[in-house]
């Protein structure tokens, strides 16, 4: 399968690859991550109710971005353990813990 060249879709993505150290992705490096950047800013913008990402919500989309990237090909898996490494994850695609640092967007009331 031959992949695309993929220019970085967003600066959701670009942080992403910063804060792993990706200098020289791979076309296939471009769409996970792109891909991962997607999945955080959809997931924020639902909680939020809103159609953009909200600069105050940026950091928080490159941390959930980066834990999406990171745990590529243990999808399912809550701990494992290999070469004295241990990696643990929360259930659920995105980790709770950081979902509930989205606050629920104010209700307008009456005028």
């Amino acid at each position: 399968m031959a992949f695309v060249v993929t220019p970085i879709a967003s600066d959701t993505a670009d942080g992403i690859l910063a804060w792993c150290g990706v200098t020289s992705p791979t076309p296939a490096d471009l769409v996970i991550v792109n891909l991962a950047a997607s999945a955080a800013e959809d997931a924020i913008n639902f909680y939020r109710h809103v159609d953009t990402l909200e600069a105050e919500y940026q950091s928080l989309a490159i941390e959930i971005g980066v834990y999406l990237y990171s745990k590529r090909g243990v999808d399912g898996v809550l701990s494992f353990s290999e070469n004295g490494v241990a990696r643990s994850f929360e259930k659920g695609s995105i980790p709770t813990s950081m979902l509930a640092r989205i606050r629920l967007p104010i209700a307008a009331g009456p005028s």
